[in-house]
């Protein structure tokens, strides 16, 4: 996703233009659905440096921070988070596991699960460089993504 500007900002802030508030497309040059969950939806990332990589989308409303959510909304969001790491490690058999809720590109609450392995570029490190731009990226031919999904989500219970 490509840096916002001030003005581009706070429309977002404000639910103007939010690409993650539902309606979603299940599919798009970023994502696609795996499931969805109790108050989340949970995406296969298109880029799979991190074999894997996912995000979960808070589906209720368009909310910017965990702080704005009720208890039982956060406790429901953290268990979602909780069911899909666990399907992710079940499939993909990560060393280690990220988990990153940033909000600085995209202003609507959700999480990136991003699997770690010893053998990855950025072990021991951040993912994130300076920018997305400088990043590896790595794609999966189209079956295998779609079997990495089907997998994910035949684990979610």
């Amino acid at each position: 996703m490509e840096p916002m500007n001030q003005e581009e900002w706070s429309k977002q802030i404000g639910g103007e233009n939010c690409p993650f508030c539902l309606p979603r497309d299940e599919e798009t040059r970023y994502w696609k659905k795996i499931k969805s969950l109790s108050i989340s939806t949970l995406y296969l990332h298109k880029i799979q440096s991190y074999l894997g990589y996912s995000l979960l989308i808070y589906d209720k409303n368009h909310s910017i921070r965990s702080s704005q959510l009720r208890k039982t909304e956060w406790e429901s969001f953290c268990e979602d988070l909780r069911i899909s790491q666990l399907a992710i490690e079940k499939i993909v058999k990560p060393d280690h596991i990220n988990i990153a809720a940033l909000g600085n590109q995209l202003a609507h609450l959700h999480w990136h699960i991003i699997p770690r392995y010893n053998n990855d570029a950025r072990w021991g490190k951040p993912i994130w460089t300076t920018h997305e731009i400088e990043m590896e990226v790595i794609t999966l031919q189209r079956d295998k993504f779609n079997t990495l999904a089907k997998e994910i989500c035949a684990e979610l219970t």
